[in-house]
């Protein structure tokens, strides 16, 4: 008679054992930075929109009260964000992202003044 080969029922036990244990710390740290990545997406159209306020009330002595007044086109092609100047005045400006970065059932709402002030205000 000739010799088995192959795995046995232990080892096939022990390495998907393994398998999970490393799956249960590789995604809940990708989740994370994925959340990060999508918060630093919101922050720098905030800075852009900053920017361009900025552009604006050198030119107009004020800041724009919209997005298309200060000729921002926007950097999101597929809306995850909504983007938005909540105030404007010739002293300072409030601009404000919005959307779900973390997928849960709240909102997450950056906001941007004049000064270059972020923050962050979650319902969650």
């Amino acid at each position: 008679m000739g010799s088995d080969h192959g795995f046995t029922l232990i080892e096939l036990m022990i390495t998907v054992a393994i398998i999970g244990v490393l799956a249960a710390v590789a995604i809940p740290a990708f989740t994370g930075y994925q959340n990060k990545a999508k918060a630093t997406e919101c922050q720098r159209g905030l800075a852009s929109i900053r920017d361009m306020e900025q552009a604006y009330r050198a030119e107009m002595g004020e800041y724009g009260a919209s997005l298309s007044t200060i000729g921002w086109m926007g950097l999101e092609p597929d809306g995850r964000y909504v983007y938005g100047v909540i105030s404007a005045t010739t002293n300072g400006f409030s601009a404000r992202c919005s959307g779900n970065l973390d997928r849960d059932a709240d909102m997450d709402i950056w906001t941007i003044n004049a000064k270059g002030a972020l923050v962050h205000s979650s319902i969650d």
